[in-house]
């Protein structure tokens, strides 16, 4: 898959860029002309359209005031007839008709064009007498008419006695003019010729338009192509060099560049995060040994004597002084003449590498602690059932003083507490299974505080809990998370002072796991021990057993989850469960 495509830039080789912007352009010219244009037109004809409907709602006008002279000086139908003849001989008027309540035709011009005339809407009148109605009818390829259709009103609709010219009527006149009564509908047809004449006005603008912008477009184009060949090989050079920066920066590993006094020349992001070095500090111009330390390896020496490193596992001590298991690879850097330049530097950090090796190597020798542990409790525990109960037995039938009688039941204290360590070994040895189901771990929690509550008041220690609200339900075994939690509160107990503080705390993280962190401010673990304090039949405490972290470890990790602790002797330790939404 191409994620980059460079242009070439050989000397002489023609660059198809301009041609595709030239074309761009004018095709860009070319449509905001016909945008244009067409909004031009479109504004045109709603302008005419407008200007038509004013004049026949004029002509209606005229109309109804030429029916009421006529009804005062006693027309005849066929009088109203000239009235409309006369009107429709203005050359913006097409046709026009009135139409009675019937359909029946009571006035009218050329009556060979109203013959094409589309039907009233007369459904419309009748939810809506004062609408009118406009449409544009296409009469043919070059000629148009607006038609307005409205609601009129003759005088004499209604009946002739609905006035004081009607009694004077004669009988004949006055049924003449109850065609009139009811609906009467005029419809209008306005010539859209000179919807014609803008256009083609229009279009000369715009063709006009397009030769000025053309030129103009051209000799900007020209200029463009001129000023783009001129920075076309300098745009090739930072494109190169942004890209070739952009890949350094995103490798996994670390890099260094190096010059022949061995003083930095570039450092990448990477390298920055594994030496402990801010990303805001530059390092260019600084030797190597101020970013980091390598030791048992003199990188130099190889080199210069042509040894090639690579993937070489040492020690490094970065800039916070803090020890990094590296792998290293270095060459020599040339030029096309092959005289030196300096050497590049690429490493990368195998401290999750080491932590994941110790990891299986610890779980190898707890998996064979756990088999020798399980065959050795068995033997253990089958005679010390049969101790127990000789000492029961004797201890009832003999009759015994008071002191022997002590003897008697400090020995069945014993035999019972190695049988509870005997227990905890199997435990160890063959962790049972979890049963997972929904669990409320704020609850939880509360329910375990509430069983250590009698221990912290009696060595008067503070505690300091924040649980996170709205915790989600998460699937655990209860039995056995209330086991490694109360473990963990009972040992921070145990090493805390009076007057001491013990925290729990508890919150989501990322949305996938949720975080619960016991914190102590007792004696802490010593570096020593603190390597150790997951293996079985480690402890600190006199009468520890050893096996309570370790069980909780072998928990968490059947959950899914991780346990580390982190401490400084002196201060405290926190010890962190993570476990899998």
């Amino acid at each position: 898959m191409k994620f980059f495509r460079f242009h070439e830039t050989r000397y002489g080789q023609r660059r198809y860029f301009p041609v595709v912007a030239i074309i761009a352009a004018v095709a860009t010219l070319i449509l905001l002309l016909i945008v244009y244009t067409s909004r031009n037109l479109s504004l045109a004809r709603q302008r005419l359209e407008d200007s038509l409907l004013q004049g026949g709602l004029t002509l209606i006008r005229a109309i109804e005031a030429g029916s009421r002279t006529g009804m005062r000086m006693h027309w005849r139908t066929n009088q109203l007839q000239t009235l409309v003849e006369e009107i429709g001989a203005s050359p913006q008027v097409v046709y026009l008709h009135i139409v009675g309540k019937n359909g029946d035709l009571l006035a009218h011009t050329q009556k060979s064009e109203v013959q094409n005339i589309q039907p009233i809407e007369w459904q419309r009148f009748q939810e809506n007498p004062s609408v009118t109605l406009t449409r544009t009818i296409r009469v043919n390829e070059e000629h148009e008419v607006f038609d307005i259709a409205a609601k009129i009103t003759l005088a004499g609709t209604g009946s002739p006695q609905g006035s004081g010219h009607g009694r004077m009527m004669r009988p004949e006149i006055a049924e003449e003019y109850r065609a009139f009564e009811g609906l009467t509908v005029i419809q209008i047809g306005m010539s859209m010729a000179e919807l014609r004449q803008i256009q083609q006005h229009d279009v000369r603008n715009a063709i006009l338009m397009l030769l000025i912008l053309s030129v103009v477009g051209s000799a900007a184009l020209y200029f463009i192509v001129v000023l783009q060949n001129y920075s076309a090989m300098n745009y090739a050079f930072h494109t190169m060099q942004s890209y070739a920066q952009q890949v350094v920066e995103s490798m996994v590993n670390g890099l260094i560049s190096l010059d022949n006094q061995g003083n930095i020349v570039t450092m990448n992001r990477q390298a920055h995060y594994i030496l402990g070095l801010s990303q805001a500090e530059s390092m260019e111009g600084k030797t190597l040994c101020e970013a980091m330390t390598i030791q048992d390896f003199d990188l130099f020496a190889a080199l210069r004597d042509g040894v090639p490193v690579l993937e070489r596992q040492a020690t490094c001590t970065n800039a916070l002084g803090r020890a990094l298991p590296l792998s290293l690879s270095a060459s020599q850097l040339t030029d096309n003449e092959g005289e030196q330049l300096g050497a590049v530097l690429l490493f990368r950090d195998l401290s999750e590498v080491k932590a994941l090796e110790d990891q299986v190597k610890r779980s190898e020798r707890l998996a064979s602690v756990g088999k020798l542990a399980a065959g050795v409790a068995h033997e253990i525990r089958n005679p010390l059932g049969a101790l127990k109960g000789f000492l029961q037995y004797f201890q009832h039938k003999l009759a015994l003083e008071d002191q022997e009688q002590t003897y008697f039941t400090v020995m069945t204290h014993e035999v019972d507490r190695l049988n509870t360590v005997i227990s905890n070994l199997l435990d160890f040895a063959r962790p049972k299974e979890p049963v997972f189901e929904p669990c409320d771990l704020a609850k939880l929690l509360q329910h375990v505080l509430a069983l250590v509550e009698g221990d912290l008041q009696a060595k008067q220690i503070h505690t300091s809990v924040d649980i996170q609200a709205a915790l989600p339900q998460i699937q655990v075994d209860q039995d056995q998370i209330t086991q490694v939690v109360l473990n963990i509160l009972l040992n921070a107990i145990h090493a805390t002072e009076s007057g001491g503080t013990v925290s729990l705390r508890a919150e989501i993280y990322a949305d996938t796991y949720v975080d619960v962190t016991v914190s102590d401010t007792g004696k802490g673990i010593s570096p020593e021990d603190l390597p150790q304090i997951f293996d079985p039949f480690f402890s600190t405490k006199k009468q520890g057993t050893g096996l309570g972290l370790a069980i909780a470890h072998t928990i968490i990790e059947q959950h899914g989850g991780t346990i580390t602790v982190e401490s400084t002797e002196g201060t405290g330790s926190t010890f962190r469960i993570q476990l899998p939404v």
